[in-house]
């Protein structure tokens, strides 16, 4: 079978950012590692960025490594690893692909580290998919804007410590995420063909997006596209109108942050509209987590724009009650029954409180503490957080 370039190159890109959206590390970074797997000790990211411009490897050997690499590390399975074969001129992968996949999926390469993970998360935003419980409406709603083009923009509403941010997390990352890193029957088929999608997470927190020359370099560098420099918002915009292959989100967080800063003007937001609507044709969506609805936030701000009125909130309030108790029962060390119906009433359902009772609750039976003093501590525990979720709807 003869190569073909250009689909060869789609392959290997999807792969490439497959791995990232599951490792969390740098474009750059990952094509460092396989290349460095494949025996090039120098040049080696260079190499892997030759290949995704459609230069096939001449040599079969090698595009058969380059190919366990992207399998072992989660960014093909077994069809887009025959496609990935085929396209780069392999004409009997059949043998390579019963031996990678042999027990329904590769085995993770030695360099992807497994970690144990906390069964309760308390103090940080929830970014993996395992530690994640519940929202199952409100991904569905989600997840059905954007399995057809043009894609839905969604505004994620809520009070602090809502688990907007998490939200965000989840919804980029549990599609590319393998069964064996998630919770059992933790569904991860939200999205037909998931492995075409790209997604970009931008937190305003972050001070490296204070300026907009910044915050536009990295969305075009992470979608592959070369900027001009100055990178100003009309070469921004036109770079994006020519090279948007694959449906792409971008999830913009604490949109509070960057109403606050003079670089995130109108003229900024009416091209993130030009971009959301007809620029992009479609192939482009935002999603946004704020405090309120985005125009009264931006108002309150001086910074009202069209831009904001293309988004459909979803509101964030207490997990149900079925969700809230599938979060109880992943303690390692059961609780009983009066505990749990204890967690849930004070917790009130909203996850933050939840996941705070029952790492108080889990770490008294762990020290093998009697007595109800947990109770004490937990309610002096969540009571930093109850403020900020006090008067929030109960959905």
């Amino acid at each position: 079978m003869a190569p073909s370039p250009d689909q060869f190159a789609y392959w290997l890109t999807q792969a490439i950012h497959l791995i990232k959206a599951k490792e969390r590390k740098k474009i750059e970074t990952i094509q460092d590692e396989i290349a460095h797997a494949l025996g090039r000790e120098t040049g080696g990211a260079a190499t892997i960025g030759y290949w995704r411009k459609g230069n096939v490897p001449a040599d079969t050997r090698l595009l058969e490594q380059l190919a366990a690499q992207l399998a072992q590390r989660g960014g093909l399975n077994r069809r887009t690893c025959e496609q990935f074969l085929r396209t780069g001129g392999h004409t009997r992968p059949e043998q390579l692909l019963e031996t990678l996949f042999q027990s329904n999926g590769p085995q993770p390469l030695p360099l992807v580290a497994t970690r144990a993970l906390a069964p309760f998360v308390a103090h940080h935003p929830i970014t993996e998919p395992a530690q994640f419980f519940g929202r199952e409406r409100e991904c569905g709603r989600i997840f059905a804007w954007w399995r057809h083009s043009p894609l839905h923009n969604v505004a994620i509403i809520g009070p602090r410590r809502s688990g907007r941010t998490s939200l965000l997390h989840y919804l980029r990352t549990i599609n590319a995420t393998p069964t064996h890193h998630l919770r059992p029957n933790q569904r991860r088929d939200w999205l037909p063909d998931a492995t075409r999608y790209r997604w970009i997470y931008i937190d305003f927190f972050d001070p490296r997006w204070n300026r907009r020359n910044n915050l536009l370099r990295y969305l075009l560098a992470e979608l592959d596209l070369p900027a001009h420099e100055p990178c100003t918002l009309e070469s921004f915009t036109e770079r994006m109108s020519n090279g948007l292959p694959a449906p792409t989100i971008i999830m913009l967080d604490e949109l509070g942050a960057a109403l606050e800063l003079a670089d995130y003007d109108g003229d900024f937001w009416r091209s993130m509209r030009a971009l959301a609507t007809s620029v992009t044709r479609g192939m482009l969506a935002f999603a946004i987590a704020a405090l309120d609805d985005l125009q009264t936030l931006a108002a309150g701000f001086g910074k009202t724009s069209p831009f904001f009125n293309l988004f459909t909130s979803v509101r964030l309030g207490p997990l149900t009650s079925e969700e809230a108790r599938a979060l109880i029962a992943v303690s390692p060390r059961p609780f009983a029954p009066d505990d749990s119906e204890w967690i849930l009433a004070h917790s009130q359902g909203w996850p933050i409180l939840l996941q705070q009772l029952c790492q108080t609750r889990l770490a008294a039976l762990e020290e093998e503490v009697s007595g109800d003093g947990w109770k004490a501590d937990g309610l002096a525990q969540i009571g930093r957080y109850r403020y900020l979720l006090d008067g929030a709807p109960k959905m």
